[in-house]
Parts: structure tokens; C-alpha cells; sequence
């Protein structure tokens, strides 16, 4: 028997300090395996790793020098929205966090309270799922409902032309009976002693 191999977790992280990009995997690593990660720090590298990386996960910070996570949130949102997208920032008052989420953050972690970044990962993950099957069902209830929609039309449709041909029968038999007269008239008037 084979051995299956599972797929890794493709995790973009975005962020300029590269030692604060190793605590985050670490972080990540200790509650998800396997994990490919891709560290980007400009909006440009960002771009083409949502394309060719095709990442499961992003974690961005907040503030940087030449790109910031607000801007990769909004990329994200338009070119990938299913992507779980969480901010981790050295500090964040309650309205930038606000902020954050309703602009479509998953979530956001403290780089002080790291240790929060591994259970943020793992709801993201199940948050990710419950919406491509929600996806998954509604599709199938939209292909149902056409199909229902269809066979509905071709009964009604099959009825109404059931009823037209019921209407062109009887109007068949109104003109053979009216043939049928004339030819009994046609009759008498060839044959007047009968």
C-alpha cells in the first residue's frame, strides 16, 4: 500500500524582518505540518506570489517600510477572497483591529502574544472549509433548483401542447363530421330516390 503523502499548507508571510518571519513559522509549525513558506516584502513579490504560490494562508504585519498589511489585505480581498488573511502587528489599538476585520481580516495576533498565532491559524483553516462547502452546497442547490426549473418548464410545456393537440382533435372532428354531412348531401343529391 502506498504511502500518502500529504499536501503542505502554502503560508505567505508578509513581512520586512526576517527573524520576526521565523517566529511566526515556528509559531505556525507547532500546530500545522507540513508547511511551504514564502516570506514577500513589496507589493510587487506579493502580487506574483498570489499568483504562482497560490498560498493556503497569509499572515502579514501591520506597518512596513515599503508595503503595509491593510494594502495586501485589500489585494487579497479582490483577487482571492477565500484566502484566511491575519494580521500580526508589534501593537494594534481596538480601532485599527476593527479596522482590520472589517475589511476582511480572519484575524489579528500580537507579535507579544505569538503563542495566539498557531490557534488564529487553525480557526482560519476550519473557517476556510466551512465556506468552500457552504460554496460546495449552494452550487448544488443552484444546479437543483435549474434542473427542477427545467423539468418544470418541459411538463408545463409538454401540457400545453398536449392541450393544443386535444384542441386540434376536436377541431378534426367537428370538420369530418361536417365532411361527413356534406358527403351524406352529396349522396342524396346523386342518388335522389334513395
Amino acid at each position: 500500500m502506498e504511502d500518502l503523502v500529504e499536501t503542505p499548507y502554502r503560508i505567505l508571510i508578509v513581512e520586512d524582518v526576517p527573524t520576526d518571519a521565523e517566529l511566526n513559522e515556528r509559531a505556525i509549525q507547532e500546530v500545522l505540518t507540513p508547511c511551504v513558506f514564502e516570506r514577500v516584502e513589496t507589493k510587487e513579490v506579493f502580487l506574483k506570489a498570489l499568483d504562482e504560490f497560490k498560498p493556503d494562508i497569509i499572515i502579514s504585519d501591520y506597518m512596513m517600510p515599503s508595503f503595509d498589511g491593510m494594502t495586501a489585505l485589500k489585494l487579497t480581498m479582490e483577487r482571492t477572497p477565500l484566502t484566511p488573511f491575519i494580521i500580526v502587528t508589534g501593537s494594534m489599538n481596538e480601532d485599527t483591529a476593527v479596522d482590520c476585520m472589517k475589511a476582511g481580516a480572519t484575524n489579528y495576533v500580537i507579535k507579544q502574544h505569538l503563542k495566539r498565532l498557531g490557534p488564529a491559524i487553525l480557526h482560519a483553516i476550519e473557517g476556510k472549509k466551512i465556506r468552500l462547502e457552504n460554496l460546495k452546497a449552494q452550487e448544488e442547490i443552484k444546479k437543483r433548483v435549474k434542473e427542477l426549473e427545467d423539468f418544470y418548464d418541459m411538463a408545463v410545456g409538454r401540457e400545453l401542447r398536449m392541450k393544443e393537440l386535444k384542441e386540434q382533435i376536436e377541431e378534426m372532428k367537428e370538420e369530418m363530421e361536417k365532411l361527413k354531412k356534406e358527403l351524406e348531401e352529396c349522396k342524396k343529391l346523386r342518388n335522389p330516390a334513395s
